[in-house]
């Protein structure tokens, strides 16, 4: 039960949500999949030529696994980062009562 209460959890899901619908074309243009490019490790990956051919198919117009592999892998890095900083300010106001 405390796993739901995670930023982590609910980035991951959102993101295997939104590869869901990017796959069953339901995001065809790839909108939420690349967050209207206010993604910026995944924006500026897909503008990086070592990346882009992992990430998308130019030639079928399409997202690869690596794309749906690396979205989830950052959803998951970016819920760790909020539930870091969260348990950071958690433990200071702890500390901070105790004196």
């Amino acid at each position: 039960m405390k796993m739901i209460k995670t930023f982590s959890f609910w980035f991951v899901l959102v993101s295997i949500f939104v590869c869901y619908l990017n796959f069953t074309d339901q995001d065809d243009k790839g909108l939420l999949f690349f967050f209207f490019g206010l993604d910026p490790i995944l924006y500026h990956m897909v503008y990086s030529e070592t990346f882009r051919s992992f990430i998308f198919d130019e030639s079928a117009d399409e997202i690869l696994w690596g794309g749906y592999l690396l979205r989830v892998t950052i959803g998951l890095f970016y819920g760790l980062t909020l539930d870091f900083i969260l348990y950071r300010v958690k433990n200071r106001k702890k500390h901070k009562g105790g004196k």
